[in-house]
């Protein structure tokens, strides 16, 4: 009985936890089109022989550092879940 129950918490946690990763998933490939996007016309620009800073003043600004760290934080609280669960267990 103990295990359905302790099962049935981990699926939760787990469901939890992949949803998180979807919805920052989701967020970081829309940055990487536009990113790519603001690539292509850059070397377009490039080509031309056309300023960075005309063609494509985005690219510089583009920062994935945030996503990176809302994906660390969210491994970082489904972990501490994790061990928390498993410490609560006796046998």
């Amino acid at each position: 009985m103990k295990a359905m129950i302790l099962a049935s918490v981990s699926v939760v946690i787990m469901l939890g936890f992949m949803l998180q990763l979807v919805d920052i998933a989701d967020s970081t490939s829309n940055k990487a089109l536009h990113f790519a996007d603001s690539m292509d016309r850059a070397m377009d620009c490039a080509i031309s022989g056309v300023s960075l800073d005309v063609c494509s003043p985005e690219l510089k600004n583009t920062d994935f550092s945030q996503d990176a760290r809302e994906f660390q934080r969210v491994n970082i609280e489904f972990l501490k879940k994790a061990l928390n669960q498993t410490g609560n267990e006796t046998y």
